[in-house]
């Protein structure tokens, strides 16, 4: 039969401590059945320091630390509850074991105080005096009276727990040959708020940061001059997508008691965002439901996802590059990012005071186009170089001007070979192109489209 039901209360009772214990356990199962409907996540941890001092000796010691059981006790040390014995594991060889914060549970037929203090007790509560005033005179002298304090403990990951609460508190990595104790920085244990998770803590402010940083990158890119229409559509996106995630990502690392299941909601949106615009399938990952007792299970995958998006570097698509006019008809361009030869193609766009028909026909046959070092060598024996295809359309990732014809080196050709090791492009115009305009682009990650 349950022992959570409500005392019947009647005239002429003959109280014993039984009714009131009852009547405790009552109201404590309303208070959490009611707060479980609110929140199913309000059990963990929202605070806990650790002793570095006692590691170095081999042992674990809770300075101080507050959260709710997963029975619904609550926990504050020291406020209300001293510290729980140190963990002393001097005499163990331990590896990668996490250390839990204990307290007896409540058992049917089982006291749940007694007046001593005994560590390995597994009564649930301890009797102390505790001196107390009457709140509503100022007369009378204090007094004391018995009060229940939890008896907690710290056991190892291997010790039965079966009949504790537990919260996860650390993890040990490893034992020292000196006996020191190394915790595991990346640990995450279960909580209610961020300020028991500081690795999450650090990880944010590092996102709002780089959000920050990104935001800036673009912002200047899309605000020069020069570049002006280069940029398409993806990048006002882009812009418009960090600048709408970094108010977020800073509000959660500047307030206090922000549960981590807030932080993972944000996380796995900028992530599922970003993921538009850097996986190659425009589509987020398949990444876990957010897991309370197991925070790391869904933490990991979410924040390398998006630690990958924003360490990306977002460079525009066009890259203009400069022709330099030498002498006898040769341009040159330098090149001084090979990796654009892997990743990228080239356009050169060509305005000229005649028809479009004609410069779209003449210009690629009557122009030349090697590498800086061989491309006197393919005047002088009237030898091919790389093709000129003409483009029907003005790319996307171009600025638009009017009367501009657009040709793209083709790496398919055979004159292709000579790029593939050389300083720079060169260029050798023969034809007669009155006010001839030419302007030199490279378009990054678009090799393997065309």
């Amino acid at each position: 039969m349950s022992l959570r039901n409500h005392v019947v209360w009647r005239d002429g009772l003959f109280l014993k401590p039984h009714h009131f214990q009852q009547q405790q356990r009552y109201i404590e199962y309303l208070i959490r059945t009611r707060v479980e409907g609110v929140d199913a996540y309000q059990t963990g941890l929202s605070k806990v320091e650790i002793s570095p001092e006692n590691l170095l000796h081999g042992k674990v010691v809770i300075d101080s630390a507050r959260g709710v059981f997963p029975d619904g006790s609550v926990l504050d040390i020291p406020g209300e509850t001293k510290p729980p014995a140190a963990l002393d594991v001097s005499g163990r060889n331990i590896v990668d074991q996490r250390v839990y914060l204990a307290l007896p549970l409540r058992l049917n037929g089982v006291p749940e105080i007694e007046d001593s203090d005994q560590p390995q007790s597994n009564v649930r509560m301890s009797a102390v005096l505790q001196e107390v005033r009457d709140n509503a005179s100022a007369d009378t002298e204090p007094f004391d009276i018995n009060v229940a304090q939890y008896r907690l403990r710290l056991m190892l990951e291997e010790e039965d727990r079966s009949s504790y609460t537990c919260l996860p508190v650390a993890r040990i990595r490893e034992k020292r040959s000196d006996g020191s104790l190394v915790l595991d920085d990346r640990f995450l244990p279960t909580a209610s708020a961020l300020e028991a998770m500081p690795q999450l803590k650090k990880t944010l402010e590092d996102f709002v940061g780089l959000l920050q940083q990104r935001a800036r990158q673009i912002a200047e890119r899309l605000g020069t001059p020069g570049q002006r229409g280069v940029s398409d559509v993806s990048d006002f996106l882009m812009l418009q997508t960090i600048n709408r995630l970094w108010p977020e990502f800073r509000h959660l690392a500047t307030v206090q008691g922000e549960h981590p299941r807030d932080l993972y909601m944000v996380l796995a949106r900028a992530a599922g965002e970003l993921a538009t615009f850097t996986h190659e399938k425009r589509m987020p990952e398949m990444w876990p439901p957010y897991h309370h007792e197991e925070p790391a299970i869904c933490f990991d995958p979410v924040i390398t996802s998006l630690r990958q998006s924003l360490t990306a570097i977002f460079e525009a698509n066009a890259v203009a590059l400069p022709l330099n006019k030498q002498k006898y008809g040769v341009y040159t361009t330098p090149l001084h990012d090979r990796s654009l030869l892997k990743t990228a193609i080239f356009v050169i766009a060509v305005k000229a005071s005649v028809q479009l028909e004609k410069l779209s026909l003449e210009f690629p046959a009557q122009t030349k186009v090697s590498s800086i070092e061989k491309i006197r060598e393919l005047i002088h024996v009237q030898l091919p170089g790389v093709v000129l295809q003409r483009l029907p359309a003005p790319p996307r990732q171009l600025p638009y001007h009017a009367g501009f014809t657009y040709f793209q080196l083709d790496e398919n050709s055979p004159g292709w070979k000579y790029i593939e090791n050389a300083s720079g492009f060169a260029f050798h115009v023969t034809g007669n192109f009155p006010d001839l305009e030419m302007q030199f682009w490279a378009i990054r990650n678009e090799r393997a489209m065309t």
